[in-house]
């Protein structure tokens, strides 16, 4: 790596995503030509791809094997967790009730009948609404309990890390984009980020850098398992909570449903993704009940967004995560929102070393590596 230089600049925490799919490392040198350091993949043996207790067991123990021999520079590391441990809610507090965020990650440890320091939690602010006569704020609250970031700080520190961040996909995957809204008037482009991962489906939708909205749902789109979408299992965290004696109800919320326009808004492609052709007559896109229901779960995100910001359209329909390569899945979810979309390409403007041996291929998109991109950008501890 000495053609770049790389030892002698500081470089970002080695950013560990532990997806359903594969475990994926990667490190970068930020700046405004981000250069890359390493990257390193571990994929998920088949038969514990529904197991994910037994998944995330293999993936913490063969962690030491994946950054073995690698050029990863120092030893902090940031990482996620997986979607099917983290609790995402949509939280509406009053506006005169003091600390809008400890309010709101209080009104999420009641739903789950546990106590808030049983949480490791985060809420961001959205908007304020009025609901009656009151004015109220809604605040999007993520929320892991204490003994899963345990956990995963215990398997960083076995394989000789440094924990500098633990965060929630959600907000880890929207600082993947964080380069192509640094203008002023960012803030005016709203986009809807659908990471199709292996086991669960993410939403996102933000304003600029801002996430406004998340939701995680317990469907997947998997090429490998045939043309079908298929139901994903019940996560970690459930075990998890019943560890903690909470009550069977995950306390998710329920978006309104109020109408919203569905007609496309013209907007310039960003940079780093890559536009989609959405007529899907031509593709033999597939088609079937779940996937029906994945599209209906979207629209009704939509509409809940439109709701809180009456007449603020969606920009931009990006996909990301690793089954959004099955190409015809994501131009049927486009046509049937009538959205413009695209597919996302993290890393298509980073520097790489020539020569370098990495276990993907760059020369085409990458929406996959979106998530391990973004916990590169996301802020760590020093």
């Amino acid at each position: 790596m000495s053609g770049f230089g790389l030892k002698r600049v500081k470089a970002s925490p080695i950013a560990l995503d532990f997806g359903a799919g594969a475990l994926k490392a990667m490190q970068v040198v930020p700046g405004s030509a981000v250069r890359l350091v390493d990257a390193a993949i571990l994929e998920t043996p088949a038969e514990l791809l529904d197991d994910p207790m037994a998944r995330l067991a293999f993936q913490f123990e063969h962690l030491p094997d994946l950054l073995k021999g690698r050029e990863f520079i120092g030893k902090r590391a940031s990482c996620s967790v997986s979607a099917s441990q983290t609790l995402v809610q949509h939280v509406q507090t009053p506006v005169d009730g003091g600390d809008s965020a400890k309010a709101s990650i209080e009104a999420v440890a009641n739903s789950l009948g546990c106590a808030a320091s049983q949480l490791v939690a985060r809420s961001l602010d959205v908007t304020t609404v009025v609901r009656g006569s009151q004015k109220r704020r809604e605040s999007v609250c993520l929320a892991i309990p204490r003994a899963v970031v345990d956990r995963y700080m215990s398997a960083l520190r076995d394989a000789k890390l440094k924990p500098v961040g633990i965060h929630a996909e959600h907000i880890a995957t929207v600082h993947a984009f964080d380069h192509m809204n640094r203008r002023d008037g960012d803030e005016n482009i709203t986009h809807l980020y659908l990471d199709l991962g292996a086991t669960t489906t993410k939403i996102m939708i933000a304003h600029g850098k801002a996430l406004v909205l998340a939701k995680t749902l317990d469907l997947s789109a998997r090429p490998a398992v045939g043309p079908a979408v298929h139901k994903a299992p019940k996560g970690i965290v459930e075990a998890v909570l019943v560890e903690m004696s909470a009550p069977d109800e995950t306390g998710e919320f329920a978006m309104g449903l109020a109408s919203a326009s569905e007609e496309r808004r013209d907007a310039a492609t960003p940079p780093g993704i890559t536009e989609l052709v959405t007529d899907v007559r031509a593709s033999g896109g597939h088609h079937d009940r779940v996937l029906d229901e994945l599209i209906d779960e979207v629209r009704t995100a939509v509409r809940y967004h439109s709701a809180l910001f009456p007449g603020r359209e969606i920009d931009h329909l990006i996909f990301l995560g690793g089954c959004s390569s099955d190409v015809s899945i994501c131009q049927r979810v486009a046509q049937a929102l009538h959205l413009p979309a695209q597919l996302a390409d993290p890393l298509a403007s980073i520097v790489r070393q020539p020569g370098a041996h990495l276990p993907m291929d760059c020369s085409s998109p990458l929406p996959g590596w979106a998530l391990a991109f973004g916990l590169t950008q996301a802020p760590c501890e020093d």
